[in-house]
């Protein structure tokens, strides 16, 4: 149903006939005019009113770049007309859905290859209200033919395959009264074999007691909406009979728990945003929320091509990264045989060095290198975070420091400990071949440990043999 139509929008309410679910559309068709699309810019901001709470895109012609690298030619600064147009999206809280396929939408004079230039004028643009409800939607931009710009198609898939999700330690656990009385019980369980292999036996009897914890009340995100209705129901209930003392208590326990909640909430959304700037403190639960959402928006990777322009989709995009980084990183190349090898190395440490470096590491050693690892850094296949390592440190440090020096001393690192998580990030804001992305390894912390360790101690000879300059 059309709402609303201007000669650059029309403004549509679609409804999908199996779920009865509304879904509002802006089609844009903006003028060749800055000044034009100004007001463009401020129907946009009205109809935002309209549509808060629901799903809502936009896709089109917007005729505006909105980054400098949306030009094929670049562009040294952001011109009046683009800052227009940045303005608007930030006031309208809309983000660039997941897309693939074509990155520059429209072409001048294909015909003239020495004059050609090539833009990203349309787009498919949403609200967080739709990645709620559509977060697996995507857009493929499809090549121009003989047209000047590319043709695009929304996907709005009817579900997500739901995968079973591996442990994760929340860090606002920790926080719990009963955090450490817990790890205490359960810590204390005879294993045998070597240090290593029970440190990592221990910590997986772990697991089941700390989500307990963490759901105890059910969802969190959930608790905290169902206690907000209990509080506002308690202070109805006070401001009805203001000298009942039952009401009143009520309404104390309710908003402690609420309180509490709450915290509990931005600790864990924090945690997954990952954002390091924000103080501690702030109420910053919807911006995380939105950065979460908008991660997980654009970290999809619906379809990729391989080298030789191949398109994939589905389970066989997971087969096509295999394949790539095992050819780039998995082939031995030719090495030649260096005749004098001492001559190419005229720095070198002294013997004291040397053996310094070799030294027997030492407890606090150990403790320093987990200490000094941030407590949101991403955790490894075992799902444990420093944090669970430094609150209870008092009980499981000593099982950690043995399990440590037995790699130095022994020169093994158990499979499950060298074990990492690959995540693919993308090199490029529009990635549609394997090679776009590069690997980052997401290591347990033991690993981190060692590594800190073993990276400390070469720093600390790197000046005498590498010059300042």
């Amino acid at each position: 149903m059309v709402l609303h139509m201007t000669s650059q929008l029309m403004f549509v309410a679609i409804e999908l006939i199996k779920s009865k679910q509304k879904v509002f559309c802006c089609y844009v068709y903006a003028s060749n005019s800055g000044v034009e699309r100004r007001i463009l810019w401020n129907e946009l901001r009205n109809i935002k009113a309209i549509t808060r709470g629901c799903p809502w895109l936009l896709m089109g012609d917007f005729n505006v770049t909105l980054n400098l690298e949306e030009h094929s030619a670049g562009g040294s600064k952001i011109n009046g007309d683009m800052q227009d147009f940045r303005d608007c999206v930030n006031d309208i809280e809309v983000e660039d859905i997941n897309s693939s396929g074509m990155f520059f939408t429209w072409i001048k004079l294909p015909l003239k290859p020495e004059t050609s230039v090539l833009k990203k004028l349309d787009r498919v643009m949403i609200s967080t209200d739709f990645i709620d409800k559509y977060g697996n939607a995507y857009a493929s931009f499809l090549p121009f033919l003989i047209s000047d710009h590319s043709p695009v198609v929304l996907h709005i898939p009817n579900t997500l395959d739901k995968k079973k999700k591996s442990f994760r330690f929340s860090n606002f656990v920790a926080e719990k009264p009963e955090f450490l009385d817990v790890v205490k019980k359960e810590w204390k369980c005879d294993c045998d074999g070597y240090s290593m292999y029970k440190l990592i036996q221990k910590m997986k009897r772990m697991k089941d007691p700390l989500n307990r914890i963490a759901w105890k009340n059910g969802n969190l995100f959930q608790n905290v909406k169902k206690l907000e209705a209990d509080v506002k129901m308690a202070q109805v209930e006070v401001e009805a009979n203001p000298s009942c003392s039952i009401r009143k208590e009520k309404l104390s326990q309710v908003l402690n728990e609420y309180n509490i909640a709450i915290d509990d909430e931005e600790k864990l959304l924090a945690q997954k945003a990952k954002v390091k700037w924000l103080s501690e403190g702030d109420k910053n639960t919807k911006y995380f929320h939105n950065v979460i959402k908008s991660r997980r928006n654009s970290n999809r990777v619906r379809g990729v091509c391989d080298e030789n322009g191949n398109w994939f989709e589905g389970d066989n995009v997971a087969v096509q990264f295999v394949n790539h980084f095992e050819k780039f990183l998995g082939n031995k190349g030719d090495v030649e045989q260096i005749e004098n090898p001492s001559e190419l190395f005229t720095n070198k440490i002294s013997q004291g060095k040397a053996e310094d470096m070799v030294r027997e590491v030492t407890n606090k050693e150990i403790k320093d290198a987990i200490f000094d690892i941030g407590n949101d850094k991403a955790p490894g296949p075992d799902g444990f975070t420093t944090t669970f390592f430094k609150k209870s440190w008092e009980i499981v440090g000593n099982d950690v420091c043995d399990a440590v020096k037995e790699f130095f001393k022994a020169n093994k690192l158990l499979g499950e400990v060298n074990a990492t998580l690959i995540t693919l990030v993308p090199k490029i804001q529009n990635p549609n071949k394997v090679s776009d992305f590069m690997p980052i390894a997401c290591c347990n912390v033991v690993y981190k440990c060692i590594s800190k360790i073993i990276t400390k101690r070469i720093q600390e000879c790197l000046a005498d043999i590498i010059s300042i300059n």
